[in-house]
């Protein structure tokens, strides 16, 4: 039997807390509730997963500028840093796109000549290019 989840309730404790109950999820599927093993197991899942706040960072090395960083955010935006541009990109919402596509942002402040895809790097994008 496949769990195929409709609705997610979330279940306040003893006390009628919710807060307290986070990972405590109810899943309802077709008019039966989903036992609360399943339901804390993907709450834990969904939880572990929300409250990620780290994001990964990537050096690499390039030809003419010699360092650069890739920063992926848990939201899914990704920021690539040089000592002369910075590109980002964002998670692309449109109902059609497949999962993971992610599509440029434009810039006001761009640099000449690339179509408002690149500006150059702040001071404290520098820094993290630097660290390394």
């Amino acid at each position: 039997m496949g769990l195929h989840a409709s609705a997610a309730v979330i279940a306040p404790d003893a006390h009628g807390d919710i807060n307290s109950a986070m990972g405590r999820v109810a899943v309802i599927n077709a008019g039966e509730t989903a036992g609360f093993a399943a339901g804390e197991a993907l709450g834990a899942a969904v939880g572990a997963a929300r409250f990620t706040k780290h994001a990964k960072y990537t050096y690499r090395t390039i030809r003419k500028d010699g360092t650069g960083l890739r920063i992926e955010y848990p939201n899914g935006n990704i920021k690539d840093i040089t000592s002369k541009r910075v590109k980002e990109y964002v998670p692309n919402t449109h109902p059609k796109a497949p999962p993971g596509t992610i599509q440029k942002v434009q810039f006001n402040n761009a640099l000449p000549g690339t179509k408002g895809y690149k500006r150059p790097p702040t001071s404290k994008e520098i820094k993290q290019l630097k660290k390394r």
